[in-house]
């Protein structure tokens, strides 16, 4: 956890709590990271799938920590860590293994160990630009992994770390990525500004898989004059949607519209097919609904 509002400046207050009886109540175990001036927060954890007194926590400016009694003490380790932004943190599921990944906010790489944390090196290789948020590693696949980054996507490796590639959903900001158990070809990433998307092919294409979810503030609705059965709607954050069912379902309408923050929707009221659109950051946007075109700025 994090502690109240400092206005961004530390000390932040955060604590790391431990239960013994399922939740019913909680322990503080790991606090005061960085002193009593700091008290930095985790924003992962994780515990060690083949020891489970291993537990790692990777901290907001201090790196990754380490407890080998489950949880009831903790120590930093990170020699080798040169960038302590910490913001995942994962072992290799892989039984026989002592590799664990950890991902930092900066743009700085991906740090990996081969000895459960005692010694980090930095992979740089088409990841030295990228600001991690979430690390997954694959169950099936024992050298593919994915992050889910601020500025890059989704990034897979397919060597255990030593490289990157994209793997989609480039303009979004994604907050966590993870294959979907016994399928793990598929993947769910949820994202800050455009909700839950899905891939059934490792990252090779991405879609909207969010039905009877509802994550953002819709800002305006039109009716199609004319029809209506086809209904547009302004969200922020993410774009347009139309249903062309009355609203039964609703599918992206926003091919060409750069900012997801939408304020409103207008139909022009003589030129009945003409859209307008007005964003939060890159102005106002019209759409011809009887084209095959995207919105022009």
């Amino acid at each position: 956890t994090r502690g109240e509002s400092n206005n961004g400046a530390a000390p932040w207050r955060g604590v790391v709590y431990r239960s013994e009886d399922g939740g019913q109540s909680w322990q503080p175990v790991l606090t005061n990271v960085g002193g009593s001036g700091e008290q930095d927060w985790a924003y992962d954890l994780s515990i060690y799938p083949h020891s489970a007194n291993i537990v790692y926590a990777a901290t907001h400016e201090h790196g990754a920590y380490r407890s080998l009694d489950y949880g009831r003490s903790w120590q930093a380790v990170n020699n080798g860590v040169g960038d302590r932004t910490g913001r995942a943190i994962e072992p290799d599921p892989r039984v026989n293994t002592s590799t664990v990944y950890l991902g930092v906010f900066h743009p700085t790489g991906v740090y990996k160990s081969t000895n459960r944390g005692d010694v980090w090196s930095l992979k740089t290789n088409n990841v030295s630009q990228v600001r991690t948020y979430r690390i997954a590693v694959n169950p099936n696949n024992k050298d593919t992994l994915y992050l889910g980054t601020f500025d890059h996507g989704i990034m897979r490796s397919t060597n255990a770390g030593e490289s990157w590639s994209t793997a989609g959903l480039s303009s979004e900001i994604i907050l966590d990525v993870i294959p979907r158990p016994a399928h793990y070809s598929q993947l769910l990433s949820g994202t800050l500004h455009n909700g839950l998307f899905r891939s059934t092919n490792n990252g090779g294409s991405w879609e909207h898989s969010q039905q009877g979810l509802n994550a953002s503030k819709v800002t305006s609705l039109l009716v199609q004059p004319g029809n209506s059965q086809t209904l547009y709607a302004s969200l922020y954050p993410g774009w347009i949607a139309r249903s062309l069912d009355g609203g039964a379902t609703w599918g992206d309408y926003h091919q060409g519209i750069v900012d997801k923050r939408v304020h409103a929707l207008v139909v022009h009221p003589v030129q009945t097919s003409w859209l307008y659109a007005l964003t939060d950051e890159s102005g106002l946007y019209r759409r011809d609904t009887l084209n095959g075109g995207g919105w022009q700025p």
